[in-house]
């Protein structure tokens, strides 16, 4: 769990340095057709929240670690779930 936006977009360096994905749950949204069309505000910049990662299974709980690492204080994660 990132702690602080700050937190967020770290994590979300440490994958895309690898050229691997990670995608905080506040950045996707379901949105109707019409406003698709248009400009839907929005503010990508909570605070704790979950993130949605991309990357070789072997190789995440490394990356988590070495993220961690750097503020254990505030950062912490759980075996990734899902395919």
């Amino acid at each position: 769990m990132a702690a602080t936006v700050d937190d967020v977009h770290a994590l979300v360096a440490v994958f895309a340095e690898r050229d691997y994905g990670a995608e905080p749950a506040s950045g996707v949204r379901a949105i109707c057709a019409c406003c698709s069309e248009g400009s839907v505000a929005a503010d990508p910049n909570h605070g704790e929240q979950w993130v949605s990662l991309a990357a070789p299974p072997d190789e995440i709980p490394g990356l988590l670690d070495g993220w961690r690492a750097a503020a254990p204080d505030r950062r912490s994660w759980a075996q990734p779930t899902g395919a």
